[in-house]
């Protein structure tokens, strides 16, 4: 008879790993072509702005969810100044 947590371990075991590895991954056109600009033009409060012509990031095309992320981080940032 198998063990029914295996599968739950496993799972948990992969999303530690991911913590662990992501932040140390860096896709240089990803962070400074888009993250950044787009985080900046967002000024930590208004989301919608990245996507104003000329914000900077105007070649990059990233779900809706990402500015969103992006806009919390920037608020973030601010916030520790």
């Amino acid at each position: 008879m198998r063990d029914r947590r295996w599968p739950l371990i496993l799972t948990g075991l992969v999303l530690l790993l991911g913590l662990g590895v992501a932040p140390r991954v860096f896709h240089h056109y990803d962070v400074v072509e888009c993250f950044l600009p787009w985080s900046r033009a967002s000024e930590g409060v208004r989301p919608w702005d990245v996507y104003t012509p000329g914000a900077g990031a105007d070649d990059c095309d990233y779900p809706p969810l990402v500015p969103y992320l992006l806009t919390a981080a920037e608020a973030g940032r601010r916030a520790r100044r």
